[in-house]
């Protein structure tokens, strides 16, 4: 059986993110512990690279009567 490389695909360009989609194939059976392995694994060539996830910020201005 062939197994497909992982893929990597800017899936939408956000108001202040870039949102990645990885496409990966693992076995069914397994998925629910080869999930968190993954993410943690690519939290960590983030981190690694200086690459930051940014966080929904508003700034609220305050009107004076």
């Amino acid at each position: 059986m062939r197994i497909p490389e992982p893929e990597f695909r800017v899936e939408e360009l956000g108001d202040s993110s870039v949102n990645i989609q990885v496409l990966v194939w693992h076995p069914r059976d397994d998925w629910s512990q080869a999930q968190p392995h993954l993410l943690t694994t690519i939290k960590r060539a983030l981190d690694k690279s200086g690459i930051e996830i940014p966080f929904p910020q508003r700034v609220v201005w305050e009107a004076k009567d």
